[in-house]
């Protein structure tokens, strides 16, 4: 009755082995179902990106910097220059701006909302970048989970495993090494 119970588990695969097959095949249908979300998410994350980057590049304004007559510096090594504008009326306009020791004279120059010179705007790039790294983040934080998943599984299935050889090794152990009369 021993081998009998044995001889079929040899032939047929036991149930830990489909159950670690069936729990493979989901987590691998779940890792490129992973993929779609993770698109949804960089998508996401670009458009919020790129309208951030537009919100900001609506308040500067282009002028056109001439040096002061006093070519003054400030506390914090910026230096003071006139920088001059046509207004939308189509009048010049002119504001005293903090800018760069690396400005030059009669460079054009971003001033933002609170008159201080800015960078120019950065385009879709930053946007682009930023949704690709929390798409691809994205991903590999679901597949670092359901690999470990997968680990937790494979031990479930081991212990189990080793329980049901300890178990039958005990019953066909006797038989075979000829202790059993």
């Amino acid at each position: 009755m021993t081998t009998d119970r044995l001889d079929r588990r040899q032939n047929g695969a036991r149930l830990t082995d489909r159950i670690e097959d069936l729990v493979g095949w989901l987590l691998m249908l779940l890792a490129v179902g992973l993929i779609a979300p993770a698109v949804l998410v960089g998508h996401v994350v670009h458009d919020y990106t790129a309208a951030r980057e537009r919100a900001d590049a609506s308040g500067r304004v282009a002028m056109h910097a001439g040096p002061l007559d006093t070519n003054e510096s400030t506390a914090s090594g910026l230096r003071m220059v006139l920088a001059q504008r046509a207004s939308p009326g189509g009048h010049p306009t002119a504001d005293h701006v903090e800018v760069t020791p690396g400005h030059a004279t009669n460079e054009i120059v971003l001033v933002g909302v609170e008159g201080d010179a800015v960078t120019s705007p950065a385009g879709a790039g930053p946007a682009a970048v930023a949704g690709w790294l929390t798409g691809c983040a994205v991903v590999l934080a679901g597949w670092a989970l359901l690999a470990l998943a997968w680990i937790g599984v494979r031990a479930i299935t081991a212990r189990r495993n080793a329980a049901t050889w300890a178990r039958e090794w005990a019953l066909v152990e006797p038989e075979w090494s000829g202790r059993r009369g």
